[in-house]
């Protein structure tokens, strides 16, 4: 007969079984070890090495927010959004938006300077003889600048501009232009529909249904600051790390209310210590190389950016931010795929 024990000497996981032959004489030795079925090892695995290429820390669920927010000014993440930043400058986020109708001459023509800027308004409307736009001076600032503050950055700027003319007379052209000046000498006199820009868009005007622009970055930093403007001149205004943008119109009905512009910027206010709104400015964001690096990329890509629906552009820019995570992460859909759904 035979008998079945467990190898003792053999690790838990490879349960082996043995024979082994009982005697059929007289009793055996007493010097031999009765046979014994040796317990079992503990079922619990032993703990994995570490893995030393793993990052010592993930982006966490709002990485797609972030950076929306700080390159798609028509996100509801870009409110109150601040620059990421080293240093122990304090800032109140605050967000700049109106709306203005910009109307048809008695010539069916129309057109508008829009020049990012904190102390008057950004957009100015322009006479037009010809293709020639010319303009002067801005208005007045359609939202006051915060009592106090005394410098300023823009995070991210965009417009939204939409037709309201008639739709059995709204005929005509619109001509988007991006301006690749940073001063404004080059702005008073500019031809409308000219080509040697950064960016072009001609879209007839029954087809101004909700297109979406944001403002490209010139070649100063984007995370510095300037002083709030003081004179209202075009020809004194200076790029505060944005590039104007024109809008000119030309075969429309005549003196008739053409487009709604919808102008939305978001930046941050600098303070002095006496003033009372200092006590609400808070530090900014600890810098994060993979939320700097994708941002950078993103508004490399984008460029000025024209689009026929403002909804489409924020899809665009979401892809493009997973997209660059999932690089970021190594492909890492089963974690990124929840970030753009907010789980």
């Amino acid at each position: 007969m035979y008998s079945l024990r467990l190898m003792s000497g053999l690790p838990h996981n490879m349960n082996h079984l043995s024979t082994v032959k009982r005697s059929t004489g007289s009793r055996s030795s007493p010097n031999k070890k009765k046979s014994s079925v040796t317990p079992p090892r503990s079922s619990t695995p032993a703990p994995r090495p570490k893995n030393p290429k793993r990052r010592s820390k993930a982006p966490s669920s709002n990485d797609v927010a972030k950076i929306c927010g700080l390159v798609d000014p028509f996100c509801s993440h870009a409110m109150g959004s601040k620059y990421p930043d080293a240093s122990s400058v304090k800032t109140l986020p605050f967000t700049v938006q109106f709306e203005q109708i910009l109307s048809s001459d008695a010539e069916g023509e129309l057109g508008a300077l829009l020049a990012p800027q904190v102390g008057f308004s950004p957009v100015s409307t322009t006479s037009v003889v010809g293709t020639v736009m010319t303009q002067t001076a801005f208005p007045a600032a359609p939202v006051p600048v915060l009592s106090g503050a005394q410098k300023y950055r823009i995070v991210s700027c965009g417009v939204i501009l939409k037709s309201i003319a008639p739709l059995l007379t709204a005929s005509g052209m619109i001509s988007v232009r991006s301006i690749p000046s940073e001063v404004g000498t080059n702005l008073t006199l500019i031809t409308g529909n000219s080509y040697g820009v950064s960016q072009v868009k001609n879209i007839p005007l029954v087809d101004l249904t909700d297109t979406g622009i944001i403002f490209e970055h010139s070649s100063q930093i984007p995370t510095a600051f300037y002083p709030i403007e003081t004179s209202a001149l075009v020809a004194d205004w200076l790029a505060p790390g944005f590039t104007p943008v024109t809008v000119y119109g030309q075969g429309l009905p005549a003196s008739t209310s053409c487009i709604h512009l919808q102008f939305v910027m978001h930046l941050e206010y600098f303070f002095d210590d006496g003033s009372a709104l200092a006590l609400a400015t808070t530090p900014a964001p600890q810098p994060q190389p993979w939320l700097t690096d994708t941002s950078t990329k993103l508004t490399a890509h984008l460029g000025n950016y024209f689009a026929e629906s403002s909804s489409k552009l924020s899809t665009y820019i979401e892809n493009y931010a997973l997209t660059q995570l999932k690089n970021f992460l190594g492909n890492s859909v089963s974690y990124v795929a929840p970030l753009l759904l907010g789980i």
